[in-house]
C-alpha cells in the first residue's frame, strides 16, 4: 500500500474513533504495527499527529460556541469582570480551564512515556489490547451506573477534577479519550448529549497541546529530527482525511444524540489483539 492510501485511510480510522467511546490512538497504533509494521514510537507520533485533523473538525464545529469564548475570556481572566459573564460561559470555562491543566499534569509524563517506549511490538500490543478491554469494561458499566439528568449550568469544579483525571490517562494509547470522558461525564449524572458536547469541547486545547508537545519530544529526543518518516505530502492528506470523517462523525453523532454501545466492540477488539500478540 503506498504512503498516500495508508495516510488516507489512517485518517479517515482517526476522524471516526476519535469521537466514539474506542480508543483512536490504540486502533490506529495497531494498525501500524501489524499491518504497515512500523515501530511502536512511530506509530504512536503518527497517531498524534492525526489528532490535528480531528482538532480542525473540532474548530469547525464548534465555531460560533469557541468564538463566543473568545469575547468573554478577558472577563473570565479579570476578577473584577467575571460577575459580568453569564453563568453558563463562566461554569463552562472555568470547567475547562481546569480540565485543560490537570489533563496536562496527568497526560503529559504518559505520553512521553508512550513515545519513549523501546519494547518489542509483541508487547507494545499486548498493554494496547489490555488497555482496549479496561476503556470496554468501563464504557459498559457508565450508563448503568449514571445518577441523574444534570446541564451544562449544574458543572462544578469537582467535575472538571474527574474528567480532567480521565483525560490525562487517555494519553496512553488503547484508553479511549472520549469513551473515558464521556463516561465519567455520565456518572456524575449528565445527560447523554451533555456528554457528548462537553467531551468534543475539551478536545480542542487537549489535542492542540499535544501537537505541541509532540514537536517538544522530538526536538529534545531526537535533535529536532521527526520520529515519523512519513512525507509531507502523505501527512496532510490524513490530517484532511481526520478533518472530513471527523466533521461528519460529531455530526451524525449529535443528531442521534444517544448512548452507542461501543464499549462491547473495545472489549473484542482488546481480547483479539491480546490473543493475535500472544499467540
Amino acid at each position: 500500500m503506498n504512503e498516500i492510501r495508508e495516510a488516507l485511510l489512517l485518517g479517515a480510522v482517526q476522524g471516526a474513533a476519535e469521537w466514539l467511546p474506542i480508543s483512536s490512538e490504540g486502533v490506529l497504533t495497531l494498525l501500524q504495527l501489524h499491518v504497515l509494521q512500523k515501530p511502536l514510537a512511530e506509530s504512536v507520533a503518527f497517531a498524534i499527529w492525526l489528532h490535528l485533523g480531528t482538532l480542525l473538525a473540532a474548530v469547525g464545529y464548534f465555531r460560533r460556541e469557541l468564538l463566543q469564548f473568545l469575547r468573554v475570556l478577558p472577563r473570565w481572566i479579570s476578577p473584577r469582570r467575571r460577575d459580568r459573564m453569564s453563568v453558563i460561559d463562566r461554569k463552562l470555562l472555568d470547567f475547562l480551564g481546569i480540565a485543560t491543566a490537570l489533563t496536562g499534569l496527568v497526560g503529559a509524563p504518559l505520553l512521553a512515556l508512550s513515545l519513549s517506549l523501546d519494547v518489542l511490538n509483541r508487547w507494545g500490543t499486548v498493554m494496547i489490547g489490555a488497555l482496549l478491554i479496561g476503556t470496554g469494561l468501563i464504557q459498559l458499566a457508565a450508563p448503568r451506573l449514571r445518577l441523574g439528568e444534570r446541564t451544562t449550568q449544574q458543572l462544578s469544579v469537582r467535575d472538571a477534577l474527574w474528567v480532567g483525571l480521565a483525560q490525562g490517562f487517555a494519553a496512553l494509547p488503547g484508553l479511549s479519550r472520549s469513551g473515558l470522558t464521556i463516561s465519567v461525564l455520565l456518572l456524575r449524572g449528565f445527560r447523554e448529549t451533555e456528554a457528548l458536547r462537553l467531551s468534543f469541547l475539551m478536545s480542542i486545547p487537549v489535542i492542540f497541546a499535544a501537537q505541541f508537545l509532540l514537536k517538544l519530544w522530538e526536538f529534545l529526543r531526537s535533535n529536532g529530527e521527526p520520529l515519523m518518516n512519513t512525507g509531507a505530502l502523505a501527512g496532510a492528506v490524513g490530517v484532511l482525511s481526520a478533518a472530513l470523517v471527523g466533521w461528519l462523525t460529531i455530526s451524525a453523532l449529535l443528531t442521534l444524540a444517544r448512548r452507542l454501545p461501543f464499549g462491547a466492540f473495545a472489549i473484542g477488539l482488546g481480547v483479539l489483539s491480546v490473543l493475535a500478540a500472544l499467540f
